[in-house]
């Protein structure tokens, strides 16, 4: 792959009362989760525990290597002593997520707006 491909997702950091939210647009493929963990690995490392929402409602494509970041981020937060939530699910991403097993393991809400609710009482 070009050194110059541009990524195919985007990502935004942002803090909501103790909430790290992560708000992703796009296909998150293996050309743009290296960028997506490392960004995401930096952040949660900073909080303490590490509450971070993923919100997916934007995103049109999540492959392989998108589950593997989500498997990945969910260990690192957990032996933090945190907790992520994944929102937004929806279409594609939804089916895909619904057939690997990840909403069984990974603690899944309809909206961002809803975790974050949860997550800062």
């Amino acid at each position: 792959m070009p050194l110059d491909q541009p990524y195919t997702v985007s990502l935004s950091l942002g803090l909501q009362g103790r909430c790290l939210i992560a708000r992703l647009s796009g296909e998150l493929d293996f050309n743009g989760t290296p960028m997506v963990r490392d960004r995401i690995a930096r952040a949660i490392e900073a909080a303490d525990p590490p509450l971070l929402i993923i919100d997916m409602a934007d995103v049109t494509l999540c492959d392989s290597a998108g589950l593997s970041l989500f498997v990945s981020v969910h260990r690192s937060i957990k032996v933090l002593g945190g907790r992520l939530v994944v929102t937004g699910l929806q279409g594609r991403c939804l089916d895909v997520f619904t057939i690997t097993g990840m909403t069984k393991l990974l603690d899944v809400r309809p909206t961002a707006e809803m975790a974050i609710d949860e997550l800062n009482p």
